[in-house]
């Protein structure tokens, strides 16, 4: 080889190896230079923030319907309460308004009323009577549970009543027959018969069913 070529080739050299790093810097590159293998700042700070905030949305959904939910158990709490409260001033109300002034009672299968308990109907008419009264009396007569005919269905009664409701009113009937004899007005007291019902006392003892068999005289505001 000359040396003329030789010298040529020399110069040539490193223009040769410029080129070759240009095609690789120009086919390994983004359009705007950014080199392929490396991350693009701009995309990445596009896409997070996107991301974050789809999340945040969700989050900020769920608390918000929570809230609700926990908004609607209070609300029937609430209205649960006043419920509540209405009832029991419904009841202070009625407890207000009917007060028990005395309680007789009565042997098995009887509705006669006996000189004692006249003489105590006769104390209480004149009291009532004593002071003027804006209140009616009400005569409530109660039975034990025992059928009438006794359990067995064989007994006789000591009376001609086919019912418990019509035993308790007869006794009922004949408390209110007193009142009205010791001078209390007929239209200021009422009777009326409820057979086996709100019972005081267990009926599976003698004690029990004594009590049970009674009659109750409230004073009731009118």
């Amino acid at each position: 080889m000359s040396k003329l070529r030789i010298s040529l080739t020399i110069l040539l050299l490193p223009l040769f190896s410029g080129c070759a790093a240009i095609d690789a810097f120009l086919f390994d590159a983004y359009p705007d230079g950014t080199p392929i293998t490396q991350e693009r700042p701009q995309q990445v700070e596009q896409v997070a923030p996107a991301a974050e905030e789809s999340g945040g949305d969700a989050a900020l959904r769920d608390e918000a319907a929570a809230l609700r939910e926990e908004l609607k158990q209070q609300q029937a709490e609430l209205e649960a309460l006043k419920q509540k409260k209405a009832a029991e001033a419904a009841a202070a109300a009625a407890a207000i308004k009917e007060q028990l002034w005395v309680r007789i009672a009565f042997r098995s299968g009887q509705t006669a009323v006996t000189a004692q308990t006249r003489r105590t109907i006769k104390e209480l008419s004149n009291k009532f009577l004593a002071q003027p009264r804006t209140q009616t009396i009400e005569v409530r007569g109660y039975c034990d549970d025992e059928p009438i005919g006794g359990y067995s269905g064989k007994q006789r009664s000591a009376h001609s009543f086919d019912s418990q409701v019509a035993l308790s009113q007869a006794r009922a009937d004949a408390i209110a027959a007193e009142f009205k004899k010791a001078g209390i007005p007929a239209e200021a007291i009422h009777a009326m018969g409820f057979g086996a019902t709100d019972f005081i006392a267990d009926n599976a003892t003698v004690e029990g069913r004594n009590k049970n068999r009674r009659v109750d005289i409230f004073l009731v505001e009118k």
